[in-house]
């Protein structure tokens, strides 16, 4: 069994390889694991003042990078 993970621009990002008979277990480990994105760069505000999603190094509305003092949790 070959199972591909999208991310929302629908690019492959891995491809995993499983036994059948294993097919739900890998399913729930792959809900419960988050993207490392994620993990790496929590959602922050901007200087600008736009809410940036958890996972982006860079603001949406004004392209300025991620600082650490900038991050929320």
């Amino acid at each position: 069994m070959v199972g591909d993970v999208m991310n929302e621009t629908g690019l492959e990002l891995v491809s995993v390889y499983i036994h059948a008979n294993q097919i739900e277990t890998a399913r729930m480990i792959m809900r419960d694991v988050p993207a490392a994105s994620e993990v790496l760069i929590p959602s922050w505000i901007c200087s600008c003042g736009a809410e940036v999603d958890a996972g982006f190094h860079c603001c949406w509305a004004c392209g300025e990078e991620a600082e650490e003092s900038s991050s929320e949790g």
